[in-house]
């Protein structure tokens, strides 16, 4: 929308366009990302997760889903149990953490309350968790066990929102986003290599 906006005419959008399309481009690049699967339904940009028991307000461990698996930031990181702030301790013992508290604002959490960590500070920690967390999202062709080769073509509902990156990244090189080039030739090849009768976007992403 920011490029069409750009395409329109309206110059002051260009910036936007380009903050924008820089994170499609760092899933495409091949450097931090798994290319593979550039837009997965899936996506964490930071460490999240619930309790899985009841925790008081003493404890200094608590038990956490199967969000809360690694990889994790290396310990001692803060968190969050609901609106408590926590120091994480120890995460050997998944999935039992130990967690460093203030005992005057320690309160008793329930089953299902959320933990969140830190933010990711870059996309090779985005796609580690992601990864980890919800791999049938982010499946790799066979032969590219890293997913830095080949655009993952098997089934074709892998096809729709990898798509609306390939068009994404036309439109932002159509108005001169000279960083999106690279990626784009890229998307662009793999769907020449790729597309089938059960393989290939939606007509109203066909964008050149």
């Amino acid at each position: 929308m920011y490029g069409m906006c750009v395409q329109l005419g309206f110059a002051e959008w260009r910036p936007k366009l380009v903050w924008k399309i820089n994170s499609t481009i760092k899933r495409i690049d091949g450097v931090e990302w798994p290319r593979a699967s550039p837009v997965p339904y899936q996506l964490q940009l930071q460490y999240t997760c619930s309790l899985a028991a009841p925790c008081t307000a003493t404890d200094t461990a608590v038990t956490l889903n199967c969000y809360g698996a690694a990889p994790w930031s290396a310990t001692p990181f803060p968190a969050t149990i609901q609106n408590e702030k926590v120091t994480v301790t120890d995460i050997s013992a998944y999935p039992v953490c130990k967690v460093q508290r203030d005992p005057a604002k320690a309160v008793a959490h329930a089953v299902g309350s959320f933990v969140i960590g830190p933010k990711f500070t870059s996309w090779a920690e985005a796609a580690a968790r992601t990864v980890a967390m919800y791999p049938a999202e982010i499946p790799f062709m066979p032969g590219d066990p890293r997913g830095m080769n080949e655009l993952y073509n098997t089934t074709s509902g892998s096809v729709a929102y990898v798509s609306y990156a390939r068009a994404a990244l036309a439109i932002a090189v159509r108005n001169g986003v000279t960083e999106a080039a690279a990626a784009f030739a890229w998307i662009d090849g793999q769907f020449t290599q790729h597309v089938r009768s059960a393989w290939q976007p939606g007509w109203r992403w066909q964008i050149t």
